[in-house]
């Protein structure tokens, strides 16, 4: 497979966009355009709405990611087996509810957390 993408779900179909420093225009993709794009990678998670988690009740937590997994699972029809933590946040409430969410890996920018 090729390389891992990250995505949100629960935001594929907001109007939000936003300029790259580059001056690139970013906008969401909906969720029938990301099916060819990604086509041949590995997908991951990386939240249903991209919260900042410090702080978050364990069942707001679990819900970011388990509700996001379940929709990536179900849209790409693969398993997701890891998750990128947003703003590289981790913490061992975000480890544990990982695990519990049937996650595999989880990674930050700068490294890999195996067996979350």
């Amino acid at each position: 497979m090729g390389e891992d993408v990250t995505l949100n779900s629960g935001l594929m179909r907001s109007e939000f966009a936003w300029i790259h420093e580059s001056g690139i225009v970013v906008k969401r993709l909906p969720p029938d355009a990301v099916l060819g794009l990604y086509d041949g990678h590995e997908i991951a998670s990386h939240s249903l709405t991209h919260p900042y988690f410090e702080g978050k009740p364990r069942e707001f937590i679990l819900h970011e990611m388990g509700q996001d997994r379940e929709t990536l699972c179900r849209l790409f029809g693969q398993e997701v087996r890891g998750f990128a933590a947003p703003f590289d946040y981790w913490s061992p409430l975000m480890a544990n509810a990982a695990k519990d969410c049937g996650f595999a890996y989880a990674r930050l920018r700068s490294f890999v957390i195996l067996n979350p």
